[in-house]
């Protein structure tokens, strides 16, 4: 890929070959324009013969590389492997493989070998120039000729420079550049499929080589030693070719080399840091060899078997096969935890790949995540009989599974819940829990419910963890399938399939506040599943489930056979119980008060407090409102008492009793003494604060909340001064300001229960209102190379968090998500030159590439169909640009989503008469001097599907249209 780009920013006529830029990598060496074959040292070759030589070394370069230029220093006469490293391993013979490494080229042919006959004609010819000795791996075990089985058992170590275990980020534009352009007219296009990034041969050669690895160890063979160097600057102007990610083996050494991919083969002299780390490695193997007793083998044949091999490769592809047979873990990246097998008294360490990184988990599903430190529990004495009845129904084996404790808003759920969760987590027995929040982000829908279900289930047991990483590793798409699916394989098939003892007799699950998932489906969709877990027969699976009674609920648990669940309805308990649990309550929350502020020894007075518990009218929200607001008071806590208790009690409507105190704090923030001006001006800013607070999608910080308002964050903590008893305002301003209970939300966007027009919240506009800000601060932020990557390779991966967030603040990202739910949500169309037509032609790509570096590229395609369907009629400008930009992401995601610079490579690549390539012309790089001859539009194809590696033989569309599965002859 690096050659490629680098001629093309020569004339066409410039096809003089430069050899001193000739690396064993995947760059391609350009031929003299008469031509039309590449001539190639092939072969073991020796480079050093000592006379005590107990070990072979033999070095093997990569795609397009040279078996002497690959390791040869600029200037230099001799490859270093011939002149530097016998004095560091004076006891190895030192020799290098030529191979046909051509992957593409300027106008000859190039040979059509694939890594598998790459590694056979190494192998084969290791083994001649050693009689009984060798180098290679998997092949070498996968032939049934002894001279080849016998390499396996020499090999000593391997070093791999520089290979793309899991492919390289840039194979698939080397791919495009040979289809498309007239530069390149022969291609191996086998060998190319090979370096993209998570391909399947890529996967199975990995497969193949942990396989020989054990099978080495079960043989009581020595463990073969590995090293992996990785560069570590980029390519200027393309970044880096093998990224970290993908050069290292998890469990194994890795060292970098302060050097990019094009020179870390080529080391000037013995002072060189990549030397004298490459030449230590090899040392280290090589020192006794000649001494050491190999298990199972004859003191005679101790030197025999001595004799080993590492290998030096450095490519962008995987030349030898394996020689490479080696390769990569199913394209997933590793964060792990160590396992040590232990074989014939050696240890080799192996670490596997943290694949539950995979899963999608909600970050505050959990009752107990970090930031709900005060979310309240039942005090003792309170909730008593509810109480019991959950406990008893958790250990009871009648059948009944779910018990679904349903009640008005306000009447205590949440807290039940709480204190049930915290109860059974504190004894080891809560399997997980998962809170739904409205507006709270990745908890306000079910759509990363299974993956959080099954990550909190990872962490209680050892045995379940490595089940679930085996489904994800037997199929690592599923963590995308429906839910249904999900709940299936990461679920329920690893509890069935858990040893007796791996959890306790009882594994509760708490489900809270189900009516706030805000898809309907979803809510049918979690309540089927739970169903479904009635199966389990190694474990007591129980599930608590709260929510109001509302009819997607009702209608979910129709479908839920009677005898498998419970209820229980809050407001069918005894008013004399609820009211003494309230009074236990208010009694408890004032006497804080009454110590912090001084009040008298009898405040507030037996009558005060039977007024209290009747206003409150069975709902525990009402009673927790009013105690913080008294207590806001400060001084004048008294006096808001007072306020309180005005009124009669004679409504019957629990509802009216919390609108009045919900009105009562709203009132009490703008106070008196304001002229008619001041006041308006206050409202105004209390509903477009308070009003956002509500409305938004995913809650925000006051220091995010002002930068998405466009107003200062001192006017956030004036405006939310006097709000603490409605809204939990964090001290620490980076945290997110939440509600304390959803009924305020009910509350503020229901005219017939906030009458008030200075406060109530017009749902449709405030919508509007966040849309129009999320496109102003975006249009605002928003630019090329946001962060600052300059190299059109740099991959998203790469990319700190810090930097991430230093470049993009959490309110842009929030607009970068939600502006079009928002546009959606209040209704409005779109037409030709409007803001959102104007923020398209400027920023449309700065906006795909904040999506890549956030990690969310994938919502894109979505967002832009739901645009297309706010596009007025006679809008055919703004509908061509929408359709076009679709198209756009389509076909070019894939790319975006792991480098986010390349998508504005991917213009040239577009159609001449795309909208998107025509408006943003001036987005080209400019390192791109020829443009490839491309198609005048978009083909038939919307999109490409890749992920098998032979024939698809049959497809299938779900019944809604949305999925679509495949079957192919490699039998995924």
């Amino acid at each position: 890929m690096r050659r490629l780009v680098r001629q093309w920013h020569k004339s066409p006529a410039s096809n003089a070959s430069d050899d001193s830029s000739t690396s064993g990598t995947a760059s391609t060496t350009i031929v003299a324009a008469n031509s039309s074959k590449k001539a190639f040292p092939s072969g073991i070759k020796l480079l050093h013969e000592s006379g005590n030589s107990v070990v072979d070394i033999i070095f093997v370069h990569g795609l397009t590389g040279d078996r002497e230029k690959t390791w040869r220093a600029k200037d230099a006469a001799a490859p270093w492997p011939q002149t530097l490293l016998p004095v560091k391993v004076p006891n190895a013979r030192i020799l290098t493989f030529g191979y046909d490494a051509y992957v593409a080229d300027w106008r000859g042919m190039v040979a059509q070998n694939r890594i598998g006959n790459h590694s056979i004609n190494l192998l084969t010819a290791v083994a001649t120039y050693r009689d009984d000795d060798g180098t290679a791996l998997v092949s070498s075990r996968q032939r049934p000729e002894k001279h080849l089985q016998n390499i396996l058992q020499s090999t000593r170590g391997i070093i791999f420079l520089g290979t793309p275990h899991h492919g390289a980020g840039l194979a698939r534009w080397a791919e495009m550049l040979a289809s498309y352009i007239g530069l390149i007219k022969q291609t191996n296009s086998d060998i190319l499929q090979v370096l993209k990034s998570n391909s399947e041969v890529l996967a199975r050669i990995q497969d193949s080589f942990h396989t020989m690895v054990r099978a080495r160890n079960q043989d009581g063979v020595r463990p073969i030693e590995i090293t992996c160097f990785f560069e570590e600057l980029p390519l200027p102007g393309i970044g880096p070719v093998v990224p970290l990610e993908s050069a290292i083996l998890p469990g194994y050494t890795r060292i970098g080399i302060h050097s990019n991919h094009m020179d870390m083969t080529k080391f000037e002299d013995g002072d060189d840091s990549g030397f004298k780390a490459v030449a230590g490695e090899l040392r280290r193997w090589s020192k006794g060899l000649g001494q050491t007793k190999i298990p199972g083998k004859g003191v005679g044949q101790e030197h025999q078997e001595g004799h080993g091999a590492a290998f030096g490769q450095s490519s962008m592809g995987d030349p030898s096969g394996q020689m490479q047979n080696k390769f990569e873990n199913k394209g997933t990246v590793a964060n792990q935890a160590e396992q040590q097998t232990i074989h014939g008294g050696f240890i080799i360490n192996r670490v596997e790949p943290d694949l539950l990184k995979l899963l999608p988990s909600a970050a505050q599903a959990s009752f107990n995540t970090s930031g709900k430190d005060d979310d309240p529990l039942c005090l003792p004495d309170t909730r008593v009989d509810i109480l019991q009845q959950i406990r008893t129904w958790a250990h009871e084996d009648d059948g009944r599974h779910i018990f679904w404790l349903r009640g008005w808003a306000g009447t205590g759920k949440s807290t039940i819940a709480r204190t049930i969760a915290r109860e059974y987590y504190d004894k080891g027995c809560l399997a997980a829990s998962f809170f739904f929040s409205r507006g709270g982000g990745d908890v306000s829908h079910a759509g990363k419910f299974v993956g959080s279900i099954a990550a909190q289930l990872a962490q209680k047991s050892s045995a379940f963890r490595n089940l679930l990483q085996e489904a994800i590793k037997n199929d690592e798409g599923i963590v995308n399938r429906i839910l249904k699916d999900q709940w299936k394989e990461l679920v329920l098939q690893p509890l069935s399939r858990l040893e007796a003892g791996s959890f306790p007799a009882t594994l509760l699950t708490v489900i809270d506040a189900l009516d706030e998932c805000e898809k309907e489906i979803h809510i049918e969709q979690v309540l089927q599943l739970l169903s479904d877990a009635r199966g389990l027969i190694r474990v007591r699976f129980r599930v608590l489930i709260t929510s109001r009674p509302e009819i997607p609920i009702r209608h979910g648990f129709l479908q839920v056979p009677g005898g498998e669940h419970q209820d229980f309805v809050l407001q069918n308990i005894s008013q004399f119980t609820v009211n003494h649990d309230i009074s236990i309550f208010l009694a408890h929350k004032l006497k804080t008060v009454r110590q912090k502020r001084a009040l008298g020894a009898d405040w507030p007075g037996e009558q005060a407090m039977e007024l209290l518990v009747q206003k409150a009218a069975g709902l525990f929200i009402w009673a927790a409102t009013v105690c913080r607001f008294i207590d806001e008071g400060k001084r004048l806590a008294a006096k808001r008492l007072s306020l309180v208790l005005q009124g009669d009690v004679t409504t019957t409507k629990p509802e009216d009793e919390l609108n009045k105190i919900y009105i009562t704090v709203l009132k009490n923030s703008i106070g008196h003494g304001f002229s008619e001006q001041d006041q308006e001006e206050l409202y105004m800013m209390l509903r477009k604060t308070l009003g956002a607070i509500v409305i938004l999608l995913s809650p925000l910080s006051a220091i995010s909340l002002a930068e998405l308002l466009h107003i200062s964050k001192e006017e956030v903590d004036q405006t939310l001064e006097d709000f603490h008893s409605i809204l939990d305002v964090p001290e620490d301003s980076s945290r997110p300001i939440r509600l304390h209970h959803p009924s305020l939300r009910d509350f503020l966007l229901d005219p017939q229960r906030c009458r008030d027009p200075h406060f109530w919240v017009d749902e449709k506009r405030v919508h509007k209102a966040l849309a129009e800000c999320c496109i102003e601060l975006m249009s605002t932020k928003l630019k090329k190379d946001i962060c600052g990557l300059h190299t059109p390779g740099a991959l998203t991966g790469t990319v700190g968090s810090d930097k991430v967030e230093q470049c993009l603040p959490v309110a842009v990202q929030y607009g970068c998500c939600y502006w079009v739910q928002h546009l959606q949500r209040s209704e409005t169309r779109l037409y030709d030159g409007d803001q959102i037509h104007k923020f398209l032609r400027e920023h449309f790509l700065h906006w795909l590439e904040a999506l890549s570096l956030i990690g969310k590229t994938s919502i894109s395609v979505q967002m832009v169909t739901d645009l297309q369907s706010l596009v007025a009629d006679a809008s055919p400008g703004l509908h061509e640009m929408v359709h076009d930009a679709k198209r756009f992401i389509l076909y070019y995601r894939s790319i975006i989503e792991k480098s986010p610079l390349q998508l504005y490579s991917a213009l040239v690549f577009a159609p001449k008469r795309s909208a998107v390539r025509g408006q943003f012309l001036h987005e080209f790089p400019r390192w791109i001097t020829r443009l490839p001859e491309v198609e005048q539009d978009w083909n038939s194809a919307l999109q490409i599907l890749d992920g098998h590696s032979n024939g698809v033989y049959t497809v299938a569309f779900s019944p809604d249209g949305q999925l679509l599965a495949s079957a192919s002859g490699d039998g995924t």
